[in-house]
């Protein structure tokens, strides 16, 4: 199911880490994206819609790493030897970077007639994985046909896998002296039940080789890969990767895995369904065809009747049965065609159902994008709104206060200048009463002196 981009820490390890070693040299092939609990993955450009890692390209035998793909593409180096090839409904494949080198990360099934190859996926026990028959990374070829050259041409359709698959056996995957080996099966084995010689070839991760995936150079594959002072750590890759997760990205996990398995169980419910009409009408098919036998056994004993009858038209009626027999031949063929073409038309209508539910689902998830983004949206405008409310609240309070200071301001100067006409009032008055004492003085000399004259009592 195909997720909103989040901005919670990518829970597979060093996820930002792996990208940026692979960023600027696989940008030019493909378009990066955020992705969930996966975080930076990578989606290789012009890819059809049924295409599937390690389809276009071979597979050669290496001594010490076993069965390693070769890849057509300038990108292969970094995207089938590092990290691992997931699958969303909504992108399609997407690369998730990773550390670790491997010839091929795959798991394999395989049995004296088939061989079949699938990505290894993430957050899983990469040792002991093994995907379903649904599951849409499955590759199967004939035996005599996996080491092709241009294998991706006989990979088998689809719609047989689930037989495939039950006629197959797993393998689990082994370490050899700290590095991944891809030996399902040897190369002694594959010669002597195939007639067809896997190419030897001995392994050799080149820095220098440039604009190539690979490289052959007689016996010796030279591998495009980092300089050794850029490569990543090369590690062994843990049992559990399951135990880097955080609790609630492996509950997203959890979830998304769940809803992809109720997509595959309503598909096989469906493929059951068509299987179960498929089946009635073989049985339609059965009956018609004995009953039809039937009526040519009666009038075959007819006709035995009749020649017995008359024998001197022999040669006559023997034309005439040939020329029966070519016209029940021609209806046959004209049913078998008709019923071929009913099957191609039930095919072709499953698959434009199938194509209808995911235009649906795509636009569902368009809708609840929409209906995400314009509440976010909503939500950041009551924001700005609360904010102005707030400042507009501020700058009222702001001129209130200001007022009330600058109203007490002037009445402090109300204040300090009707104090100060107040002392210069009663300056003015002692004067003037200065002034009247010594003009009383003047005119009476005696009481002056008496003023001035000490107290003898």
């Amino acid at each position: 199911m195909a997720t909103a981009p989040s901005e919670a820490r990518p829970a597979y390890p060093d996820s930002y880490a792996d990208a940026a070693y692979f960023h600027d040299e696989l940008s030019p092939y493909g378009r990066w994206h955020e992705l969930g609990a996966y975080g930076r993955v990578w989606q290789p450009r012009n890819m059809h819609s049924g295409w599937r890692p390690y389809t276009r390209g071979r597979w050669v035998w290496d001594d010490d790493y076993g069965w390693t793909w070769t890849s057509d593409f300038n990108w292969g180096w970094a995207a089938f030897h590092y990290g691992r090839w997931i699958y969303d409904s909504h992108y399609g494949w997407l690369w998730v970077p990773g550390r670790v080198w491997s010839p091929a990360w795959v798991t394999w099934r395989f049995s004296n007639g088939y061989v079949g190859w699938s990505p290894i996926g993430i957050f899983i026990n990469w040792s002991s994985w093994d995907p379903g028959w649904d599951y849409p990374g499955w590759n199967y070829v004939y035996r005599d046909d996996f080491v092709r050259n241009d294998v991706y041409i006989h990979v088998i359709v689809r719609s047989n896998y689930r037989n495939y698959y039950r006629q197959t056996k797993w393998h689990r995957h082994k370490l050899s002296q700290g590095r991944i080996v891809n030996r399902p099966f040897n190369r002694q084995w594959y010669v002597s039940r195939s007639r067809r010689d896997p190419v030897r070839v001995r392994v050799q991760r080149d820095a220098d080789l440039r604009n190539r995936s690979h490289q052959f150079d007689g016996n010796r594959l030279r591998i495009r890969d980092f300089r050794a002072d850029r490569r990543p750590s090369v590690q062994r890759p843990l049992r559990e990767e399951r135990n880097r997760m955080r609790p609630q990205d492996r509950d997203e996990q959890r979830r998304i895995e769940q809803q992809r398995q109720r997509q595959r169980d309503e598909q096989s419910v469906r493929q059951r369904q068509l299987q179960q009409q498929r089946e009635q009408q073989q049985r339609d098919r059965q009956l018609q065809q004995q009953r039809q036998r039937q009526q040519d056994a009666e009038r075959e004993r007819a006709r035995q009747q009749q020649l017995d009858r008359q024998r001197q038209l022999q040669q006559q009626q023997q034309k005439r049965d040939r020329q029966l027999q070519q016209q029940r031949q021609r209806q046959q063929d004209v049913e078998r065609e008709r019923a071929r073409q009913q099957r191609l038309d039930r095919q072709r209508q499953l698959q434009q159902q199938q194509q209808r539910d995911r235009q649906l689902q795509q636009q569902r998830q368009r809708q609840q994008e929409d209906n995400w983004q314009r509440q976010l949206q909503r939500q950041r405008q009551q924001q700005q709104d609360a904010d102005r409310m707030r400042a507009r609240q501020h700058e009222v309070d702001r001129q209130r206060q200001q007022r009330l200071q600058q109203q007490r301001q002037r009445d402090a100067e109300q204040r300090q200048r009707q104090m100060e006409r107040q002392r210069q009032m009663r300056e003015q008055r002692e004067r003037q009463g200065a002034a009247s004492q010594r003009f009383r003085d003047t005119r009476n000399p005696d009481r002056r002196d008496e003023r001035r004259r000490p107290d003898n009592r």
